[in-house]
């Protein structure tokens, strides 16, 4: 029985750690996304077109470490529509 309690709490100590780390890697691309944003805005780009919980939902398909990378990747099809270059 006691085996049974210590095989649950350990689970239960899993499972908290998980959804500390699920909440951190949201926090980390929700930040990184708005710093592309603001960087954005200051250079006097539109930045109507992100949607941060949009991509939010679509990015759980990649790896956390590559989404500053995928995140650049969703807007370069927007910026080859505009004119000039988007980051100068």
């Amino acid at each position: 029985m006691a085996a049974l309690q210590s095989f649950n709490e350990g689970k239960d100590m899993v499972e908290d750690v998980t959804a500390q780390l699920n909440e951190l890697k949201e926090a980390y691309f929700r930040s990184v996304a708005t710093t592309v944003k603001l960087n954005l805005a200051l250079r006097g780009k539109s930045v109507n077109f992100l949607n941060i919980d949009e991509l939010y939902k679509k990015v759980h398909q990649e790896d956390w470490h590559l989404w500053s990378t995928w995140l650049l990747e969703q807007i370069q099809p927007v910026k080859s529509q505009s004119s000039g270059s988007w980051w100068t």
